[in-house]
């Protein structure tokens, strides 16, 4: 599967980054968000009583990952959000993954449409963005009162390479947490070998602006604490 990873780097350290990429890979995820994923054992999801101690046991660490997009424009979103001209460069970097080493990065739109969504809203939208099988455990999800419960069961999505794939082919446009603009989103296990980086270049046009926008805010009903 190939994949785009977008940073942003001081315009000083820009060569030097373009070549350590090309020349070792990605071995380091220290120029943006560091991140990482536990694979849980899918066959959970049959669980009656399914927590959050199954998903993410405390005896267990995840292993290091990388963020990175299934679509160019999202990575170049990503790369120029952070940049400023003459201060940081926008860079790209496009690589191939074997699906197993691959997750959904759920944390700025999948995470809350399952702990918040509003089922006659969210779930059409969820089938595009994700397929049938990724509407399968939303509404399983969404039969949960409790929003733990509803996080595990999307643990457990996120690993699932029929979802992987079709959220990959996703070309909707989604305004996630924070106003972050993207169409699929990606955790990719680390390190990345240089035989798998295709290319790596600084991006000197910014990303389009989508006619179109799925916005999380439309899809969610956030409870209410009291005054």
């Amino acid at each position: 599967m190939k994949f785009y990873r977008g940073l942003s780097v001081a315009s000083t350290e820009c060569e030097g980054v373009l070549r350590q990429i090309r020349e070792k890979g990605i071995v380091s995820n220290i120029w943006n968000w560091r991140t990482e994923h536990f694979r849980p054992d899918g066959g959970l999801i049959k669980k009656i009583n399914l927590s959050l101690d199954d998903t993410r046991p405390k005896e267990i660490s995840g292993v290091p990952a990388a963020c990175a997009c299934g679509d160019l424009e999202g990575a170049l979103y990503y790369a120029w959000r952070h940049s400023r001209p003459t201060e940081r460069c926008p860079v790209i970097v496009e690589f191939e993954s074997p699906i197993h080493n691959v997750a959904i990065d759920g944390k700025d739109f999948l995470y809350t449409v399952f702990q918040f969504g509003v089922p006659e809203k969210a779930a059409p939208v969820i089938r595009d963005i994700y397929g049938e099988r990724g509407l399968m455990y939303a509404e399983l999800a969404w039969k949960k009162c409790d929003t733990r419960a509803r996080i595990a069961i999307c643990d457990l999505m996120i690993h699932d390479s029929e979802v992987i794939q079709a959220h990959h082919a996703n070309k909707n446009a989604i305004k996630g947490r924070y106003g972050i603009l993207f169409c699929s989103a990606f955790t990719v296990e680390i390190p990345i070998l240089p035989d798998n980086i295709i290319d790596v270049y600084e991006a000197f046009s910014p990303p389009n602006e989508p006619d179109k926008l799925i916005c999380l805010m439309d899809l969610i009903s956030l409870p209410s604490f009291g005054s």
